[in-house]
Order: structure tokens, then sequence, then C-alpha cells
């Protein structure tokens, strides 16, 4: 991935590494052009997303690229990670998905369903 995009990958030792999750973009907007597309382009090319050599032992595919795209971006972002403590919980949060909680993020593979149905997606937009 790094010789795709020409980057070197001593830049980027002890970097934050961002989780794919959920994403939301403003189409236009400057990360729009310079995380969201990039990072599209190279979803869509195997030596970019897939590099010869590549397994889950030593690559993270969508995350190594969404991190590579967030770092050379030039926007400044904080990993999810920061926004947890040992004290996270679901009872932390409102029943209604859409009442603002205390808490700034709440994530968890296969359990948020109850956000779907307020993303909006156009495929054909991108």
């Amino acid at each position: 991935m790094y010789s795709y995009l020409k980057l070197s990958k001593s830049d980027f030792i002890h970097k934050e590494v961002f989780w794919g999750g959920y994403q939301g973009y403003v189409k236009g907007s400057f990360a729009y052009f310079h995380i969201l597309k990039p990072l599209l382009k190279c979803s869509m090319e195997e030596k970019c997303i897939s590099p010869p050599g590549s397994s889950l032992g030593n690559h993270r595919y969508d995350q190594s690229a969404l991190s590579l795209m967030i770092h050379t971006s030039g926007v400044n972002m904080t990993s999810r990670k920061h926004y947890y403590d040992e004290r996270w919980e679901r009872k932390y949060f409102q029943a209604n998905p859409k009442v603002p909680s205390k808490r700034a993020i709440y994530s968890a593979r296969a359990s948020s369903s109850e956000y779907k149905k307020y993303i909006k997606t156009n495929e054909t937009s991108c």
C-alpha cells in the first residue's frame, strides 16, 4: 500500500490507526475530496487495498487505507479510542438514538443497528 500510494512507511510509525466503522462525509467538503475520494480509489485497486504479500497478520486493508488517507489529508482528527474509558457502558447513552448522550461516541460491532435507519446513503453519488 505504501509503495502504491508513493508513501514512506517510516513516516507513519507510531501514528494513530483509525477504525472504519461508521463514517460520515459532507459531499463537496475538504474531507470528502481528501479522505473519502482517495479511499474509494484505493479500495477499487487491488494493488492498493490488498498489496502483494498482505494478510491479516501484517495488514488491515480498509483500516490501513483510511489511516493513511487521514494522515496525508491534513485533517486534524482524533481516533475514537480517545473517547472511551474504563466506565464505558451502554447505560451511559440515551435509549433514543436521536437524543444526545453525555458520551461522545457509541460504537459496537453488530449491536448498533438502531442507528442504521438514520443513515442516508446514495451509493451512486460518490
